[in-house]
């Protein structure tokens, strides 16, 4: 948890203000962030964190920031096409009339009305996260002993395998229920944004 907590919120610091930024003033500057927003979107996430922690050594909080960065390409479009959305609303509008500064108009009126669908983005990341932490301790680049991982923990079953088998079932099912769990409030916040829009 903690490790996809520290990779999510990475995505989140990088992706929203990028986003309110990209999707508000449009234009150039929506151009070039889009450019390299679809640039890192081209790179594996797990590739880049095999490579991060190659060059800095291998540690949890390393892997999880690059982990992190390659994530916040879906934040940055989500919060873009929200931004464009609500920019033309006419609460938007009146704070441009009354002389509200940009920075304002983005981080009071606009962000509070992008937050839903980036809340569910965010519940779905968490399980892509803990599944890549999984698979960097797995391969020993992500927790170093003495700390815990569901991932080393798989190493482990892995490594007697021939004498004790049974010593996978419990942090693969693990993984997977939790997975599942993220996945699920997913869907849930998903269908209850859904259902709010509508009764507006």
């Amino acid at each position: 948890m903690i490790a996809a907590t520290e990779a999510v919120l990475v995505s989140v610091i990088i992706g929203l203000p990028l986003g309110l930024v990209s999707g508000y003033f449009g234009g150039r500057i929506d151009a070039v962030f889009g450019r390299l927003n679809d640039a890192l979107m081209s790179v594996p996430a797990l590739l880049l964190a095999v490579t991060v922690v190659a060059v800095v050594g291998p540690g949890l909080t390393t892997a999880m920031f690059a982990i992190g960065v390659v994530f916040s390409p879906s934040i940055f479009r989500i919060v873009r096409g929200a931004t464009m959305a609500v920019r033309s609303e006419t609460y938007v509008e009146a704070a441009v009339a009354i002389g509200c500064r940009p920075l304002r108009i983005m981080f009071v009126h606009v962000l509070r009305n992008t937050f839903p669908p980036v809340l569910v983005q965010v519940s779905l990341l968490f399980g892509i996260a803990m599944i890549a932490e999984a698979n960097l301790s797995f391969l020993g680049l992500g927790v170093t002993p003495p700390q815990a991982s569901w991932g080393s923990l798989l190493r482990t079953a892995f490594d007697n395998f021939y004498a004790a088998p049974f010593l996978m079932f419990a942090p693969g099912l693990a993984i997977a229920l939790t997975v599942l769990a993220f996945s699920q409030i997913g869907d849930g916040l998903r269908t209850a944004v859904g259902d709010t829009k509508g009764t507006r």
